[in-house]
């Protein structure tokens, strides 16, 4: 009773405008920036497999889409760049919407969907994964374990009871052995996983939808745990470069983990701005950044929909709210 009470509550001060007006007053200095991973209509057999936590349903996307161009004005990544270089402020409550790591379906679902309504956004490629089924390991295998305890059909060790044992366990395998076990797994599960990731060709029809694209590394991994940084940047930039024919400019850390030494090293080699998992809305100075690091706001689908499964506005709202106003530690403009 209690929390059909506070879902009332929430209900009515919404409708009430008190969030509009919080953005006209309180917010409209500043960028909000979202990042999104997985868009899949239930409808697709990947959906069963694919990690809830970083999946959105096609049709409650659609409908954040709509919520979001009711409050915000949508900015690409060159419009922040521009910003950011003085050339011309962005506007009040500017809003990027960005998508990590290159999923095929970012290109399938994501992309025409943003393109038909003329919104601006940008992808973050992990360059060592187009095309791959098995890079991002943890995440195929992630696919694979929901795909294997919702299916009689699976095969091989290491048979395993939790996510978390599973991820252990192919951890402490051979790099070799471990993609020798993925290749067998997404192989049987066929068209539960696959395709998995962004093939080069997919990556090159991005830019005519309207996303832009950066950098995401080469092989997904944390750049807090390789031993040479340069080798997760250089590569990526390089191959960016090569396959859309101009440099890319920004770029967004693996697993949202980086030290201050390894984002100053991002833009020494060629990215001008970075985008962090940090959760903050980013504090802008009449329209102008003030730093190349920004702070996103990942929004899980269930923090945002009711018990009806479907985009609750009041939900999304206070989840924006709720994010501080801030300028990501570190390499503040002085």
């Amino acid at each position: 009773m209690f929390g059909f009470a506070k879902r009332v509550g929430k209900r009515l001060a919404f409708q009430s405008g008190a969030f509009a007006l919080f953005q006209r007053y309180a917010r409209s200095d500043t960028l909000t920036v979202l990042m999104f991973h997985r868009v899949l209509p239930e409808t697709d057999p990947r959906f069963l497999g694919a990690h809830p936590t970083f999946t959105m349903r096609l049709d409650v996307f659609e409908a954040c889409l709509e919520f979001l161009g009711s409050h915000y004005a949508f900015v690409s990544l060159g419009q922040v760049r521009d910003a950011y270089d003085r050339k011309r402020p962005l506007p009040p409550n500017a809003l990027l919407l960005t998508f990590d790591d290159g999923w095929e379906d970012t290109a399938r679902y994501a992309a025409p969907t943003l393109a038909a309504q003329g919104i601006p956004a940008a992808v973050f490629v992990t360059t060592g994964a187009m095309g791959s089924s098995t890079i991002p390991w943890r995440d195929v295998a992630t696919c694979v374990w929901r795909i294997r305890t919702c299916s009689a059909v699976h095969s091989g060790d290491p048979e395993t009871r939790s996510l978390p044992d599973l991820l252990t366990v192919l951890g402490e395998m051979d790099p070799m052995q471990r993609n020798a076990w993925l290749l067998n797994e997404v192989s049987q599960a066929g068209s539960r996983i696959l395709p998995l990731m962004m093939s080069i060709d997919d990556l090159r029809t991005l830019p005519a939808t309207g996303l832009e694209v950066g950098g995401h590394g080469v092989t997904h991994a944390s750049m807090t745990d390789v031993a040479d940084v340069d080798s997760e940047i250089s590569p990526c930039y390089s191959l960016l470069t090569q396959t859309l024919g101009e440099a890319p400019y920004a770029f967004s850390f693996p697993n949202g983990r980086y030290t201050q030494a390894i984002a100053g090293k991002v833009i020494s080699q060629g990215f001008r701005i970075v985008f962090t998992s940090d959760g903050c809305i980013n504090k802008l100075e009449d329209g102008y950044p003030t730093s190349p690091q920004f702070g996103r706001v990942c929004p899980s689908e269930d923090d945002i929909v009711g018990p009806d499964r479907k985009l609750a506005p009041e939900r999304f709202a206070q989840l924006l709210m709720s994010h501080p106003v801030d300028t990501p530690i570190g390499m503040r403009v002085q």
